[in-house]
């Protein structure tokens, strides 16, 4: 990991933050339109990735995608600008998989609904001192992407076929791949 390239990537997000313009965040409204944001699950990433911006920055979060800096390992990361009135989420398309991509986008969405503003959290599958708040920002992505119910059902069937798991995501209405 190369702190330098880590510093870096945050400083494009910074920038690009800092030229957008939203209005003050409403975390209610964000979490008014979690459905919304889930439906996009199923689209083409590019597709889904114009729509995120327009329901986040209704929000009051602006939604930057930095390309993937060599030697940072981040997926995400979220902080805060103007005093807490601006909350950022920033998302590279490393390893362009869209389970990991959902999955690190609703953690950081996880990050701005569940937790202190001014923490700057960074997703690169490390442990932090941050344990207690990674361990509940991953609760809150993978209970909004597979709600527990519907997984413990399909867990109950022990049928793990291809098949299966495609008509399990269909009736869930997300991708096979999350």
């Amino acid at each position: 990991v190369s702190h330098e390239a880590i510093a870096a990537w945050l400083q494009v997000g910074r920038l690009q933050a800092e030229k957008t313009i939203t209005p003050e965040i409403d975390k209610k409204k964000l979490e008014n339109n979690l459905n919304k944001l889930r439906e996009l699950t199923v689209l083409d990433i590019k597709k889904a990735i114009e729509h995120i911006h327009i329901i986040l920055n209704d929000c009051g979060v602006v939604f930057c995608m930095v390309p993937h800096f060599k030697s940072t390992y981040i997926n995400g990361a979220t902080f805060w600008l103007e005093n807490g009135k601006k909350a950022v989420i920033m998302m590279s398309l490393k390893g362009r998989y869209s389970d990991i991509f959902w999955f690190s986008f609703f953690h950081e969405v996880g990050h701005i609904l569940l937790h202190k503003k001014r923490e700057l959290f960074l997703e690169d599958g490390k442990t932090t001192k941050y344990e207690k708040q990674e361990h509940e920002a991953n609760e809150f992505a993978k209970d909004l992407l597979i709600p527990e119910k519907d997984y413990q059902k399909f867990i109950e069937q022990d049928v793990f076929t291809g098949k299966s798991v495609q008509e399990f995501a269909k009736s869930i209405n997300i991708k096979p791949s999350i």
